[in-house]
Formats: C-alpha cells, sequence, structure tokens
C-alpha cells in the first residue's frame, strides 16, 4: 500500500517561506542520488514547482568513509551543478510519499510534498530534462577529451564499466559481475572492437582484460569514469546504477548497451527489477 502522511508545513526560514516545492530524500552514492533527482525533477517541471534535495544524515561506507553531504561535494561542479541541495530543510511537511515498490509506481503528486524512495526505472524521466540535467560542464568534457580523445574516437569503441570494491563485501546484496558475463558481452558487441575500461578496480581489470584491444581509464575520478562511459558508442554495464546512468546518457541513437540479467543478490531478491532496464537493452 502508498504510504501518505499529511502534516502542516512549517518551512524553514533559512530556505525558503514562500512557494511550492518538491523536496527528495537522497540517498546512497551518486548513482543512486542520479535517479532520486531525475525522478523529483521531472515530476517538479510537470507542476511547475521548485525542487529542493535533501542528503540523508548517514556516512557512506568505504572507500568514501564520510558524510553522505561531503561525499556529493565531489560532484557540485559537476554532475549537481543543477541542483539546489540543502543540508538543513523543513522539519515538518505538508505531505509525503514513500514509494511503496522497487518497481515503477507513478508518484502522488500532492503541494509542498516531500518524497522518499530510489526510483529506478527511465519511466519516472523526461528524457530532454533529464539529458539536460546531468550533460557534461565544459571543464570535465575538456579533461576527458585531453586525455582521452585518441581513444575515443576509435571507430566502435565500447565502455565496459567493472564494480568491485565494496561489492566484494555485499554479494547476498550486490553480486558481482563475473568474467564470464563479460565475455558474453564483448562477443556480442565483437571482438575486433576497442574497449575502454573503467573501474574501481583496474589491477584486477588488467589481469582478466588481456589484448590490445583494451584501454583501460587510469586518470579518472567518478565524474570522468561516468562521463567516459556517455562518449563511447556502446556501453557494457554492471549491475551498478553509475553504470546505469553512464550508458543511459549515451546519446547515441545506434548504440548497444549490455547488462546483466542479474542485478541483486538473494538479500535484495524482494526487488521487481522489470522496469529498470530499457527494453532496448540487451540483458545477458
Amino acid at each position: 500500500m502508498i504510504k501518505l502522511k499529511y502534516h502542516k508545513l512549517i518551512l524553514n526560514k533559512r530556505i525558503y517561506n514562500e512557494g511550492d516545492y518538491i523536496y527528495v530524500y537522497m540517498v546512497g552514492r551518486i548513482g543512486n542520488v542520479m535517479f532520486q533527482i531525475a525522478a523529483a525533477s521531472t515530476l517538479a517541471k510537470k507542476h511547475n514547482c521548485k525542487l529542493i534535495a535533501i542528503p540523508a544524515l548517514y556516512k557512506v561506507s568505504e572507500p568514501d568513509n564520510c558524510l553522505l553531504i561531503e561525499y556529493l561535494q565531489q560532484f557540485k561542479k559537476t554532475i549537481l551543478r543543477n541542483v539546489d541541495i540543502c543540508i538543513k530543510p523543513p522539519t515538518i511537511y505538508r505531505s509525503a510519499y514513500f514509494e511503496p515498490y522497487f518497481h515503477y509506481n507513478p508518484i502522488i503528486y500532492l503541494p509542498n510534498i516531500f518524497i522518499k524512495g530510489y526510483f529506478q526505472s527511465e519511466k519516472y524521466f523526461n528524457r530532454n530534462l533529464v539529458n539536460e540535467l546531468f550533460r557534461i560542464d565544459d571543464a570535465t568534457s575538456k579533461v576527458i577529451n585531453d586525455k582521452y580523445g585518441e581513444i575515443l574516437s576509435l571507430p566502435g569503441i565500447t565502455s565496459i564499466n567493472v564494480r568491485r570494491g565494496d561489492y566484494l563485501k555485499l554479494s547476498d546484496y550486490h553480486p558481482i559481475c563475473t568474467l564470464d558475463y563479460y565475455n558474453r558481452a564483448i562477443d556480442i558487441i565483437g571482438r575486433d572492437r576497442p574497449y575502454l575500461i573503467t573501474s574501481d578496480d583496474l589491477n584486477w581489470c588488467r589481469k582478466n582484460f588481456v589484448g590490445d584491444y583494451f584501454y583501460f581509464a587510469d586518470y579518472t575520478s567518478p565524474t570522468y569514469d561516468l562521463y567516459l562511459q556517455t562518449m563511447c558508442k556502446n556501453n557494457i554495464i554492471s549491475n551498478s546504477t553509475f553504470s546505469w546512468w553512464g550508458a543511459w546518457l549515451n546519446n547515441d541513437k545506434d548504440k548497444l548497451v549490455i547488462s546483466p540479467k542479474k542485478w541483486f543478490g538473494p538479500k535484495y531478491a524482494i526487488n521487481d527489477t522489470k522496469d529498470l532496464i530499457p527494453s532496448e537493452w540487451i540483458k545477458t
């Protein structure tokens, strides 16, 4: 059942004291946050109101080990430059909406509403709005083209994103994509294509992806890694929202995107992922 709570709205004077707003609660790392912002921004645009993003007051786990608001600072001038983030939000809201299921479920809008959920489906988005919201900034584009321009110009260049890092300790929730999965995906794209690998474990990647057609993004940051994926012809993603966004923001109309069939481990088996992967992507 959809949970709705109604309260008298009291606004913190340090933010705003009039108008109609949507407050979205941010949780997770940047990939999760982008889903939350994208869904809330689309809702705000539809109802002609303003969006305020509120970070959860908890620590992001290793390797970051910091408060979420501190973690998000690195994206302030890039991925999140078009987002208003409020550290001290209103403590009471006129209305609230809590996502009832993992799969797509239309958000019920009410004025001055607080929304909380993962909203992990493109069905929540206005594509043009979200493309512009997360469009690469000029400074990041220059750095990437200066460093990787020659590789990105190779015909058929395909990104491979390998997520390991924190997943090594979370396999019951987020199983690591196997080398067999990546080999199947490469077979679909073609063995004669160049591949650019982004990862939080490049040492493992260098040992397991061997050949002259593999390139490694070693001058990197989360921002560069995400936008590098968007600038490739095709994308092979891992079971990661960060990786998902790298492929989704790739605006090549003829792109191939390969995704793992298995997204979650047994501890998250209750989550129905039927709306997570766009229909035109290939699951293997």
